[in-house]
């Protein structure tokens, strides 16, 4: 049992938390199911007595938000769904991880199985055991499950001495080497972590292979703490269990509560920034003896630095000097720490550190800075900036102590210098002074004017002899000078008693052997002036042909400067003219750009003027489309009503297509019966001729303008071209105009192209022949009829019978003909009339040129060519286009 004290101490701490705040604010969020909320009442009631305002939400809710328009929306979050592997999309990592940049303290228990909890554990350095491995222990011996086990609380800053054993559950975790990881409890020593079920089979395979893969003892943790560099604080559990009011109510032996309600009040209050807070309230900084702060300082100043340290009291909810930390440390630093010194507490003044220094003999930028980092205590970083000069140019002494040897020899050398100037001036001179004379004794001045007068004699002697002496030779001939001084060349002064002929000759010996070395020097110095002489006059020759080569080059390069001179001008003519070319070239550019989109413009509205005469287009050939086809209609109407339906052949009845390349020899094939008797027409297909229309083999219809004009009341046996080389017989036919039916100009509209050619051009020809006199063209033709002036004539094809005999003396002759079906020679395009031969008459067309004559497009009856006129040659025409030509035989 507890001791009265430790009761005591312990009623004190819980009574001294009542009322208790965080530092950083009070409102609380807890993800928690909300079907589990009652099984935490003991741990939720107590934050809500220490002032917490607690806001739940389940795990899978969207409300309330963890972060609203990047704020956090609460202080401090509590995660206790460890379960749960679903949340809701703003309960994410990244989201967690943002909140503690926002500096909102977490509180988050992890679970045996695997969840977004677990992958999350890993980036604040814990590495958890395989997923379904909780903590087992086996001691103390108990009743009860082994994963439910029994753990000593430390000594620890952050909880309450004393403090019973807690009940864990849940799973252990290992610690990285993260030094912001705040170890708060860990597991015994003689537990492990395994698979509840097969504990004892992990544990045999463990030791067979050494202990290795078992995750075993006080190594590991079960609940740590993390503090981020932004102040904010992350608590993990390994097992919500802790916070349970199961694990709070049960007892740790007989009489003895467990310590799970005071330990996750401690935690909570950690974690929540409640305890072991800190902050640096103000720093100041000045020189020594004087409370002006600086914002720069200079080499070697004494500087003072001073700090003031606060400590939340939650009771209080206020900030208070705080004195107890001793290892504080003040760095002066400029990228590198040039002085670290210990920041001790001042004695007599709460929460104030105090140090002094001198500052380095170096300028620059400068920062003081703490940088106070324990586990589980707030960290501490403050810095402040501040330059360090060098001093002013009055701001050294004058003069340096150890700079005394420089000093003097300076000075020395000065004096010594002045010294030797003045006696090198001030020396002797050439010519004594009377007052010297008359003090030296006479012999030595006598001796002194014979030696000047000898200097001078040599000076102003003339012109000598050259003697050879006997032992001259060739190679050792030396010059030989004598100095005859008589007596009377010397001065007065020197006439004394000392001047004897001895003396005199010595001195002229003396002056002859003189004389004689000077000579010698001065003639082999001459000797080698010569020889440089001569190098010098050989150097100023190679010198003067130098000269003369560079002087031509010269020339040659002024010549050449001048044309490169004159080849630069023009350069920068061309220069000058391609730009202005360049200007002129951008202007032109820049108009055609002008040029281009005005034609883009108006591209743009003739495209959308032809889009819309396309439209108008399409609609007009609708309409004509339709018109042609009402007048096609109208026109079998009105020859069904003046003709009848009447029909000459049975209903199933099919002609047999008859094939032949040329009408003349099928006709020739024809028995002679037949073609005394009958009167025959070939029409070839368009565009060689105008559109036939008969609904059926043997029944009435109508055509346009034929090539060969039928007489009235004269019936035609009428073969048309079905396929190139295929002919069909359609029957017996009188032709006669159709008065009022004349072809539309829509149904003129709908006709190809190669068919208008075809006809304008047989009309051309045929005006050209009955009308030699008057010009008309095919295009003059075409234009007329496309405005609507003319329009071709219609005429009506009324069936008066259909000849068998006729049918089957085709097929009969085109089956005795050769077959000749070449494609590559065109077919002759013939319509020909047989009676008895070919004949073929013509329309007449010509322009209107006067109002009285009539026109071939009337419809009124046109005159007809007389058999006498058609039958003047007896030869077949074949012609060339369609309806241009006509083949007349008789």
């Amino acid at each position: 049992m507890l001791s009265l004290c430790t009761l005591l101490s312990l009623l004190f701490c819980l009574f001294g938390l009542l009322d208790a705040k965080s530092s950083t604010g009070n409102s609380v969020l807890v993800v928690l199911d909300p079907a589990a909320q009652s099984q935490f009442s003991i741990f939720f009631d107590g934050l809500k007595d220490s002032g917490y305002e607690l806001t739940f939400r389940g795990p899978k809710d969207e409300a309330p938000l963890l972060i609203e328009d990047d704020v956090a929306s609460f202080a401090h979050v509590i995660v206790f769904a460890s379960d749960t592997k679903n949340f809701a999309k703003d309960i994410t990592p990244q989201n967690l991880v943002q909140l503690l940049s926002l500096k909102t303290n977490l509180l988050i228990a992890l679970s045996p199985k695997q969840t977004m909890l677990s992958s999350l554990a890993a980036e604040f350095s814990l590495i958890l055991p395989p997923p379904g491995t909780p903590l087992i222990s086996h001691f103390p011996e108990r009743d009860g499950p082994a994963n439910v086990i029994p753990i000593s609380v430390p000594e620890s800053p952050l909880l309450t001495p004393n403090t019973p054993p807690v009940w864990f559950s849940g799973i252990p975790f290992a610690r990285g080497n993260n030094p912001l990881i705040v170890p708060i409890l860990n597991a015994p020593e003689e537990s492990f972590a395994a698979d509840s079920d097969s504990s004892t089979d992990t544990l045999a395979d463990a030791a067979e292979k050494g202990g290795e893969g078992i995750w075993a003892g006080s190594q590991l943790g079960v609940v740590s703490g993390f503090q981020a560099l932004s102040g904010a604080r992350v608590t993990w559990v390994g097992g919500v269990d802790l916070f349970t009011d199961k694990f709070a109510n049960k007892e740790i032996s007989k009489g003895v509560k467990s310590g799970n309600t005071q330990f996750a009040r401690d935690v909570a209050a950690w974690t929540f920034q409640e305890s072991l807070v800190l902050r640096i309230e103000d720093a100041d900084h000045h020189i020594a003896n004087t409370t002006i702060s600086k914002e720069q300082y200079t080499i070697n100043d004494p500087i003072v630095y001073s700090a003031a340290v606060s400590r939340f009291n939650p009771k209080e909810d206020a900030w208070e000097p705080y004195s107890d930390i001793k290892d504080v440390q003040l760095e002066f630093t400029m990228l590198d720490p040039h002085i670290r010194t210990a920041l001790p507490p001042v004695a007599g003044k709460p929460g104030i550190y105090s140090t002094q220094f001198r500052a380095p003999d170096r300028h620059g930028v400068f920062k003081f800075v703490i940088d106070y980092k324990r586990k589980g205590w707030t960290h501490l970083h403050h810095s402040i900036t501040v330059a360090v000069v060098p001093p002013r140019h009055d701001g050294y002494p004058r003069f340096l102590g150890a700079a005394w040897p420089y000093y003097a020899g300076a000075i020395s050398t000065s004096v010594g210098f002045f010294l030797f100037s003045a006696m090198w001036l001030a020396g002797d001179d050439c010519q004594y002074s009377a007052r010297a004379q008359a003090s030296m004794p006479p012999t030595l001045t006598r001796r002194l004017l014979s030696l000047d007068f000898c200097g001078s004699l040599i000076a102003d002697i003339g012109p000598y002899d050259r003697r050879v002496d006997a032992s001259c030779g060739p190679g050792n001939c030396h010059p030989c000078v004598s100095l005859p001084l008589p007596m009377a060349a010397v001065p007065p002064f020197l006439q004394g008693p000392g001047m004897t002929p001895e003396v005199f000759k010595c001195l002229e010996v003396w002056w002859a052997s003189k004389y004689k070395d000077g000579y010698n020097s001065s003639f082999h110095d001459l000797e080698q002036l010569k020889v440089a002489y001569g190098f010098q006059m050989n150097n100023l020759m190679s010198c003067r042909a130098n000269n003369a080569r560079l002087s031509s080059a010269i020339d040659t390069l002024q010549v050449e400067s001048k044309m490169l001179k004159r080849r630069n001008e023009l350069l920068q003519e061309d220069i000058d003219q391609a730009k202005r070319t360049e200007q002129e070239t951008k202007d032109e550019v820049v108009t055609l750009r002008k040029d281009k989109q005005d034609l883009v413009e108006r591209l743009a509205a003739i495209g959308k003027k032809t889009t819309g005469l396309s439209k108008q287009i399409d609609a007009f050939r609708v309409q004509a489309k339709a018109l042609a086809e009402q007048a096609h209609q109208r026109r079998l109407d009105i020859v069904a009503t003046a003709f009848g339906k009447t029909s000459f052949v049975e209903e199933s009845f099919v002609p047999t297509r008859v094939v032949f390349n040329d009408p003349v020899q099928i006709m020739s094939a024809l028995p002679s019966e037949l073609t005394q008797s009958l009167r025959v027409y070939f029409l070839p297909s368009p565009p060689r001729s105008m559109p036939l229309h008969i609904p059926k083999i043997a029944q009435a219809g109508y055509w346009f303008h034929p090539p060969i004009t039928i007489p009235e009341e004269t019936p035609v046996e009428l073969v048309v071209q079905a396929k190139p080389h295929e002919w069909l017989y359609l029957g017996r036919y009188l032709s006669a105009p159709l008065d009022g039916e004349d072809m539309k100009l829509s149904e003129w509209i709908e006709l190809d192209t190669q068919t208008k050619t075809a006809y304008c051009t047989a009309v051309s020809r045929t005006l050209k022949e009955q009308y030699p006199d008057e010009q008309v063209s095919c295009a003059d033709i075409q234009r007329q009829l496309d405005s609507g002036e003319y329009a071709a004539p219609c005429y009506s094809l009324q069936c008066v019978g259909y000849d068998l005999a006729l049918q089957e003396a085709f097929v009969k002759a085109s089956t005795s003909q050769p077959s000749d079906t070449d494609t590559s020679k065109p077919s002759q395009n013939t319509l020909l009339s047989v009676r008895g031969a070919v004949r073929s008459l013509h329309a007449v067309w010509r322009v209107d040129t006067d109002p009285g004559r009539r026109h071939p497009t009337s419809t009124q009856k046109r005159s007809h060519l007389d058999d006498d006129e058609a039958s003047v040659t007896k030869r077949t025409r074949v012609d060339g286009p369609p309806c241009s030509e006509d083949a007349r035989s008789r």
